[in-house]
């Protein structure tokens, strides 16, 4: 009796972990084009590393997709660490292929993606008071 309860609890969880990695593996497979297409956008600045954050294509308009990038130099600040920059960018598809169209605000949140990619403009920061 004791083998089926263990069984029936092994299902969901089971199920779950084949769901959540479908979810990132469809996730990533999105991140590669989009980090590709930074890389190829940023060569010039010998950059140390890009990182991809987020990478949300527009439900209205396929061809439309926003991505963030935490970018790292080759400098440092005064404090010894590497410099990062932190740049969102609208891309179009041309093809088969991501181009950057245009630098926008940086966030890692979809909502805020999207509401970027309908033209629209995002609080960057919390205000501070």
């Amino acid at each position: 009796m004791n083998i089926s309860i263990k069984t029936k609890a092994r299902k969901p969880l089971l199920s779950l972990y084949i769901i959540t990695s479908f979810l990132f593996i469809s996730c990533a497979g999105h991140i590669t084009p989009a980090r590709e297409t930074l890389e190829s956008y940023y060569k010039d600045m010998n950059l140390r590393e890009i990182k991809v954050d987020i990478f949300c294509i527009d439900p209205n308009s396929p061809e439309r997709a926003y991505a963030s990038a935490t970018i790292t130099h080759n400098f440092a600040n005064r404090d010894g660490n590497l410099q990062k920059e932190y740049i969102g960018h609208l891309l179009k598809k041309t093809g088969d292929t991501w181009q950057v169209d245009k630098k926008t605000t940086y966030t890692t949140k979809e909502s805020d993606a999207l509401i970027l990619l309908a033209g629209k403009k995002i609080q960057p920061f919390p205000s501070s008071q």
